[in-house]
Protein backbone atom coordinates (compact mmCIF):
# COMPACT_ATOMS: atom_id res chain seq x y z
CA UNK A 1 0.00 0.00 0.00
CA UNK A 2 3.24 2.30 1.00
CA UNK A 3 4.30 1.58 -2.21
CA UNK A 4 1.47 2.76 -4.56
CA UNK A 5 0.82 5.90 -2.52
CA UNK A 6 4.85 6.65 -2.83
CA UNK A 7 4.22 5.84 -6.55
CA UNK A 8 0.97 8.13 -7.06
CA UNK A 9 3.50 11.05 -4.83
CA UNK A 10 6.20 10.50 -7.14
CA UNK A 11 4.49 11.14 -10.52
CA UNK A 12 2.10 13.65 -8.99
CA UNK A 13 5.59 15.48 -7.98
CA UNK A 14 7.27 15.17 -11.65
CA UNK A 15 4.21 15.99 -13.29
CA UNK A 16 4.15 19.52 -10.81
CA UNK A 17 8.07 19.28 -11.29
CA UNK A 18 7.70 19.51 -15.42
CA UNK A 19 5.08 21.89 -15.52
CA UNK A 20 7.07 24.12 -13.27
CA UNK A 21 10.44 23.74 -15.51
CA UNK A 22 8.35 24.25 -18.88
CA UNK A 23 6.95 27.65 -17.04
CA UNK A 24 10.57 28.76 -16.01
CA UNK A 25 11.89 28.09 -19.09
CA UNK A 26 9.04 29.84 -21.30
CA UNK A 27 9.66 32.93 -18.77
CA UNK A 28 13.59 32.67 -19.65
CA UNK A 29 12.64 32.41 -23.33
CA UNK A 30 10.81 35.66 -23.17
CA UNK A 31 7.91 34.06 -24.48
CA UNK A 32 4.20 35.42 -22.45
CA UNK A 33 2.37 32.31 -22.57
CA UNK A 34 2.50 28.40 -22.78
CA UNK A 35 1.57 26.29 -26.38
CA UNK A 36 -2.17 24.86 -26.01
CA UNK A 37 -1.23 21.69 -27.17
CA UNK A 38 -3.30 18.66 -27.48
CA UNK A 39 -1.97 15.39 -29.16
CA UNK A 40 -3.13 11.71 -29.69
CA UNK A 41 0.42 10.53 -29.27
CA UNK A 42 1.37 9.70 -25.83
CA UNK A 43 3.97 11.35 -24.70
CA UNK A 44 5.91 8.27 -23.02
CA UNK A 45 9.13 7.99 -24.49
CA UNK A 46 12.14 9.36 -26.04
CA UNK A 47 10.93 7.97 -29.84
CA UNK A 48 7.27 9.65 -28.88
CA UNK A 49 8.85 12.79 -27.82
CA UNK A 50 10.81 12.94 -31.06
CA UNK A 51 7.54 12.15 -33.31
CA UNK A 52 5.96 15.55 -31.33
CA UNK A 53 8.32 17.94 -31.62
CA UNK A 54 8.57 17.21 -35.24
CA UNK A 55 5.61 17.35 -36.24
CA UNK A 56 5.70 20.53 -34.09
CA UNK A 57 8.37 22.33 -35.64
CA UNK A 58 7.71 21.57 -39.12
CA UNK A 59 9.28 20.34 -42.06
CA UNK A 60 6.51 18.82 -42.84
CA UNK A 61 4.16 19.15 -45.96
CA UNK A 62 1.00 21.73 -45.90
CA UNK A 63 -1.87 19.64 -45.93
CA UNK A 64 -3.60 22.29 -48.44
CA UNK A 65 -1.15 20.94 -51.01
CA UNK A 66 -1.31 17.23 -51.29
CA UNK A 67 -2.22 17.41 -54.87
CA UNK A 68 -3.85 14.16 -54.92
CA UNK A 69 -1.55 12.61 -52.90
CA UNK A 70 -2.77 10.22 -50.59
CA UNK A 71 -1.86 9.95 -46.45
CA UNK A 72 -2.72 7.42 -44.38
CA UNK A 73 -3.05 9.40 -40.65
CA UNK A 74 -2.66 7.76 -37.52
CA UNK A 75 -2.28 10.28 -34.96
CA UNK A 76 -2.88 14.14 -34.69
CA UNK A 77 -1.59 16.80 -32.93
CA UNK A 78 -3.14 20.55 -32.88
CA UNK A 79 -1.24 23.83 -31.26
CA UNK A 80 -1.66 27.13 -30.84
CA UNK A 81 0.54 29.25 -33.80
CA UNK A 82 0.46 33.25 -34.09
CA UNK A 83 1.15 34.61 -38.05
CA UNK A 84 1.46 37.51 -39.85
CA UNK A 85 -2.56 37.61 -41.80
CA UNK A 86 -2.28 39.38 -45.53
CA UNK A 87 -3.06 42.75 -43.48
CA UNK A 88 0.40 42.21 -41.47
CA UNK A 89 -1.21 41.92 -38.12
CA UNK A 90 -0.67 39.14 -35.96
CA UNK A 91 -3.40 36.56 -35.74
CA UNK A 92 -4.03 33.76 -33.64
CA UNK A 93 -4.74 30.21 -35.11
CA UNK A 94 -4.40 26.45 -34.36
CA UNK A 95 -2.36 24.57 -36.48
CA UNK A 96 -3.68 20.97 -36.70
CA UNK A 97 -0.84 17.89 -38.30
CA UNK A 98 -1.91 14.99 -39.15
CA UNK A 99 0.73 12.17 -38.66
CA UNK A 100 0.95 8.88 -40.19
CA UNK A 101 2.75 5.95 -38.32
CA UNK A 102 6.18 6.72 -40.28
CA UNK A 103 6.00 10.00 -38.91
CA UNK A 104 5.69 11.57 -41.96
CA UNK A 105 3.66 15.05 -40.59
CA UNK A 106 1.36 17.60 -42.77
CA UNK A 107 0.01 20.26 -41.25
CA UNK A 108 -2.45 23.29 -41.64
CA UNK A 109 -4.65 26.43 -39.86
CA UNK A 110 -7.00 26.51 -43.19
CA UNK A 111 -10.32 26.69 -41.52
CA UNK A 112 -11.73 24.65 -44.34
CA UNK A 113 -9.30 22.01 -43.02
CA UNK A 114 -10.80 22.18 -39.51
CA UNK A 115 -14.14 22.25 -40.46
CA UNK A 116 -13.57 18.68 -42.49
CA UNK A 117 -11.85 17.25 -39.69
CA UNK A 118 -14.31 17.98 -37.06
CA UNK A 119 -16.88 15.44 -39.48
CA UNK A 120 -14.24 12.82 -39.88
CA UNK A 121 -13.55 13.34 -36.15
CA UNK A 122 -17.59 12.52 -35.36
CA UNK A 123 -17.92 9.93 -37.86
CA UNK A 124 -14.53 7.82 -36.75
CA UNK A 125 -13.59 9.01 -33.54
CA UNK A 126 -10.75 10.12 -31.87
CA UNK A 127 -7.38 9.55 -32.84
CA UNK A 128 -5.04 7.38 -32.49
CA UNK A 129 -6.65 5.36 -35.28
CA UNK A 130 -6.24 1.53 -35.51
CA UNK A 131 -6.41 1.49 -38.97
CA UNK A 132 -4.83 4.95 -40.70
CA UNK A 133 -7.58 6.95 -42.11
CA UNK A 134 -6.67 7.60 -46.03
CA UNK A 135 -6.83 11.46 -46.76
CA UNK A 136 -6.22 14.11 -49.47
CA UNK A 137 -7.38 17.73 -49.53
CA UNK A 138 -9.28 19.35 -52.17
CA UNK A 139 -9.53 23.10 -53.05
CA UNK A 140 -12.66 24.65 -53.16
CA UNK A 141 -14.05 28.16 -53.54
CA UNK A 142 -16.32 29.48 -50.64
CA UNK A 143 -19.97 31.84 -51.12
CA UNK A 144 -17.13 34.80 -50.76
CA UNK A 145 -15.57 33.86 -54.16
CA UNK A 146 -12.10 32.99 -51.70
CA UNK A 147 -10.34 29.50 -52.32
CA UNK A 148 -10.06 27.24 -49.66
CA UNK A 149 -9.40 24.02 -48.59
CA UNK A 150 -10.86 20.71 -47.41
CA UNK A 151 -9.88 17.06 -46.20
CA UNK A 152 -11.59 14.26 -48.46
CA UNK A 153 -11.82 10.89 -47.09
CA UNK A 154 -10.37 8.20 -49.52
CA UNK A 155 -11.82 4.91 -50.21
CA UNK A 156 -9.12 2.78 -50.50
CA UNK A 157 -7.21 -0.26 -49.35
CA UNK A 158 -4.90 1.22 -46.43
CA UNK A 159 -1.52 0.46 -46.67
Amino acid sequence: MTEKKTEVLTQETTALSVATSAAAAAEMLGIEKATNLWTSIPNNSPANTAKIMNAMNGGERNLGELDGKVIYAKDMLMHSVEFENDDGEMQEATRIVLIEENGNAYGSTASGIASSLKTILTLMGMPPWATPLALTSQEFTTRKKRKSVRLKMVITEVK
